[in-house]
């Protein structure tokens, strides 16, 4: 007779993690009105490559997929908040729309480069 397993997960340690992350983001939004400007560069360098690393985690070490095309949709969100920010946008507020647009641009890319084998899927 096999058991049956039931897997739970507390509702209060959820609420804590949810509360711990909103307390680091309202942090990290406030840094760069407390600490120096190169400082606020650091970080931020430091985060892009934290996400560039965890993007490619996911989708080389996760999924075993290899490409080099996703570096488009980073240029292309990089170019949106600096052609914003040259015309007069905060650049933490541009960074939304870059989101936006590069998700706009991705998802029609994205019928056409799943269809891709092997080492054609690797340079689209």
């Amino acid at each position: 007779m096999i058991a049956a397993v039931r897997v739970t997960r507390s509702r209060r340690s959820a609420l804590w993690g949810l509360i711990g992350a909103a307390v680091v983001v309202g942090l990290l939004a406030t840094l760069p009105y407390v600490v120096y400007a190169d400082v606020t560069d650091l970080l931020v360098n430091a985060f892009i490559l934290l996400v560039l690393a965890s993007m490619w985690n996911l989708l080389a070490g996760y999924c075993g997929l290899i490409s080099v095309g996703q570096q488009a949709y980073i240029g292309v969100g990089a170019y949106t908040v600096l052609l914003l920010a040259q015309n007069g946008i905060n650049p933490y507020l541009a960074i939304p729309f870059a989101v936006v647009l590069a998700g706009a641009i991705a998802v029609p890319v994205s019928f056409l480069v799943f269809r891709l084998r092997a080492e054609y899927f690797a340079i689209g």
